[in-house]
C-alpha cells in the first residue's frame, strides 16, 4: 500500500422497524495531491490500487471488509441481538422490542469499526479539500419503531434536491453544508423518527448533462459525508427517485447506485407482480421505486415513482398497468383505519407555482383523483428549488426542494397551517 493514504470509516443505520434493524458500514480512501496541498477521494475505478479486489466503497453490493460482528445492547447494557457476516458489509439484527432504545457496536476482523474521532472534508478549491478532525465520532444509538397497532405521533424531516455535493466552496455546496447540521439538530431536538427524501438524491460529478451519481465517490460528497452523523444515529432514510437520479436529465441512469446506497432491494417488498415486464439497464432490473412504510397505526408513507418511463409504453412509471394493483390497494380506504395519515411522496409536484417548473398534468390526471378518493391530506414533493404550500380540495401539497441549492424568484401558493400528524 502506498504511503500517505487515509481511510475514513463510515457507519450507516440503513433501516429500522419495530423489531429489527439494518446496520451497514463502509469507508472511503483519500490520496494527497503530489504538491502536498489537500486531498482527493480515491475514485471507485482506482480502489483496486489501494485495496486489491475492491470496486465499491460502501453500500449493499460492496465487497466485505472482513469478518464482521454487530452487537445490539439495551439500556442496561445487556446483549439484545447479534449478527455476523463475512460476505457483506451489512446485517439485519432481529428479535428486538418495539419503541425501545438500543446502542450498537461493529467489529471487523476483531477490531472496532467506529473510530475515536472522524475526519471531515473542508473544500479548498476544485476537488481539493482538507481532512480535519471532527472532534467527535458516531453516536451509534437508535430507537425501534412503535408496534404496528400503536396510535402514536410521528415526527420526521422531508427535503429534496439535496444531492449537489459539498466538494466545492460554491454557493450550492455551502447551502448543503448549512442544511446538514440543521438536520442533525432535528434528530436530537425535537427528535425526529425518520427522514424522507424527495428525489434528486445525487447529481454530483463532472457531467455535461448535470452531474452523476454512478459511483460511491460521488455519493461521499452528496450523502455520506454531509449527513454522516445523522445516518449513524437513530433515523432511517426513505428515498424516492428524481430526474437527476435517472437518465431523464443525465447521461446515465443511476437507479442501480441509488438502490445500492439506500439498500432498497433489502428493505422493501416487491410492489409489483414478479412476472411483469421490467426495465433492464446494465443487466439490473429496474421496475421503478414504489413502496409503503408504516409508523405505528396512524402514519403510512407511500413512495411513488414520478420519473419518466421511457422504456415502457407509458410516459410515467405511475401510469404503467403493472403498478395499478399496488396503487389501488394503497388508496383503498377500506383496508386500514380511516384516521391514518397516508402520505404520498415523490419528486415531481402535482401543483407548482414556479418559477422553473409548473403543474404536472400527468399527475393531476392520474394521481390527484386517487389522493382525493383515498383520504390523503398531505402530499410531499421536491423538484422546484424552493418551499411551497398549496391547498386544493382540502389536500395540502408541500414542495421542499431546496436541500442543495435554493432557487431565486420563488412564488408561493395560497397557504394555510397544515394539521398535526399523529393521534
Amino acid at each position: 500500500m502506498e504511503d500517505g493514504l487515509h481511510f475514513e470509516p463510515f457507519v450507516h443505520l440503513a433501516d429500522l422497524d419495530d423489531d429489527q434493524v439494518l446496520i451497514a458500514w463502509g469507508g472511503f480512501w483519500f490520496r494527497p495531491f503530489p504538491d502536498g496541498r489537500g486531498w482527493r477521494t480515491v475514485d471507485d475505478e482506482e480502489l483496486h490500487e489501494v485495496d486489491p479486489g475492491r470496486t465499491e466503497s460502501i453500500g449493499a453490493r460492496s465487497e466485505p471488509y472482513g469478518d464482521a460482528r454487530v452487537q445490539v445492547f439495551d439500556g442496561d447494557g445487556r446483549l439484545a441481538g447479534e449478527a455476523r457476516t463475512s460476505e457483506t458489509n451489512h446485517v439485519w439484527v432481529t428479535g428486538l422490542h418495539s419503541d425501545t432504545e438500543y446502542r450498537y457496536e461493529i467489529t471487523v476482523d476483531g477490531r472496532p469499526w467506529v473510530p475515536d474521532s472522524c475526519m471531515r472534508w473542508q473544500p479548498i478549491d476544485g476537488d481539493r479539500g482538507e481532512l480535519r478532525p471532527a472532534g467527535r465520532t458516531y453516536d451509534c444509538r437508535f430507537r425501534t419503531f412503535p408496534e404496528p397497532g400503536a396510535a402514536t405521533t410521528a415526527r420526521f424531516a422531508a427535503f429534496g434536491d439535496y444531492g449537489i455535493g459539498i466538494q466545492t466552496g460554491d454557493d450550492a455546496g455551502r447551502h448543503q453544508r448549512h442544511i446538514a447540521p440543521v438536520l442533525e439538530h432535528l434528530v436530537e431536538d425535537p427528535g425526529i423518527d425518520f427522514v424522507v427524501t424527495l428525489g434528486d438524491n445525487i447529481y454530483h460529478g463532472d457531467d455535461s448533462a448535470g452531474g452523476s451519481g454512478r459511483e460511491d465517490d460521488d455519493w461521499y460528497f452528496s450523502y455520506y459525508e454531509p449527513y454522516r452523523f445523522v445516518l449513524s444515529r437513530k433515523v432511517p432514510v426513505y428515498p424516492c427517485v428524481g430526474n437527476h437520479d435517472v437518465a431523464e436529465t443525465e447521461h446515465s441512469d443511476d437507479r442501480g447506485q441509488l438502490a445500492d446506497n439506500h439498500f432498497t432491494d433489502l428493505r422493501f417488498n416487491p410492489s409489483v407482480e414478479e412476472d411483469r415486464d421490467i426495465v433492464e439497464i446494465e443487466g439490473k432490473e429496474l421496475p421503478g421505486l414504489f413502496y409503503r412504510v408504516s409508523f405505528g397505526r396512524l402514519v403510512e408513507l407511500l413512495c411513488i415513482d414520478t420519473s419518466e418511463a421511457s422504456a415502457f409504453e407509458v410516459d410515467r412509471y405511475f401510469d404503467d398497468p403493472e403498478h395499478q394493483p399496488f396503487l389501488n390497494e394503497a388508496f383503498d380506504l377500506t383496508r386500514a383505519d380511516r384516521s391514518r395519515w397516508l402520505i404520498p411522496f415523490g419528486h415531481h409536484p402535482p401543483y407548482c407555482a414556479g418559477p422553473k417548473h409548473h403543474n404536472d398534468e400527468a399527475q393531476i390526471r392520474s394521481l390527484v383523483p386517487r389522493y382525493q378518493g383515498g383520504g390523503v391530506r398531505v402530499v410531499l414533493s421536491g423538484h422546484e428549488h424552493n418551499f411551497q404550500h398549496a391547498v386544493n380540495d382540502g389536500i395540502h401539497y408541500l414542495v421542499s426542494g431546496a436541500g442543495g441549492s435554493c432557487g431565486r424568484g420563488a412564488r408561493w401558493s395560497r397557504c394555510r397551517r397544515p394539521p398535526e400528524l399523529g393521534g
